[in-house]
């Protein structure tokens, strides 16, 4: 069986982990006494993980449930996300990434596209931030799960 990157090697094969990423994973599962903190951050790992293997539309569909799950709220599900992820991540308060992420997300799973690529939205993304939005979306929803390790 072919590995999937360096964190999903062969079935048998050597796992190395660099300290960094030991010390995040055992941050990460580090009991925490709040059940409702712990249980959105299980559903975002859970989310995260299972994007990994899906093909691009469904990977970035994905990697926004795992930013749902941190942040998001029954009936309020935008502002939390935007929020947190600025708050989580430092962001400045100018920068619209997530915005035009979830401006990207809307499309994608009301019906306005077929894909990622085929939304309104991709073009100008890719020109303004000369990145792909599913790896910003992945990168975001890494980011503030390894933040909430180092909260813990």
């Amino acid at each position: 069986m072919a590995p999937w990157g360096p964190f999903m090697p062969c079935v048998g094969g050597l796992v190395v982990l660099p300290n960094e990423n030991l010390m995040t994973l055992q941050a990460l599962l580090r009991h925490r006494t709040n059940a409702e903190a712990e249980n959105r951050l299980r559903m975002a790992l859970e989310f995260l993980a299972t994007g990994w293997l899906l093909p691009g539309t469904q990977k970035f569909a994905n990697y926004f449930i795992a930013l749902d799950a941190l942040f998001g709220s029954k009936g309020n599900w935008d502002k939390p996300i935007k929020s947190g992820v600025r708050e989580r991540l430092k962001l400045a308060p100018d920068d619209d990434r997530i915005g035009r992420l979830l401006g990207i997300r809307g499309e994608l799973l009301h019906g306005d596209c077929a894909s990622v690529e085929t939304s309104r939205g991709y073009l100008p993304y890719r020109q303004k931030y000369l990145h792909h939005p599913t790896d910003d979306v992945f990168s975001f929803a890494r980011g503030c799960i390894r933040a909430e390790g180092d909260s813990s």
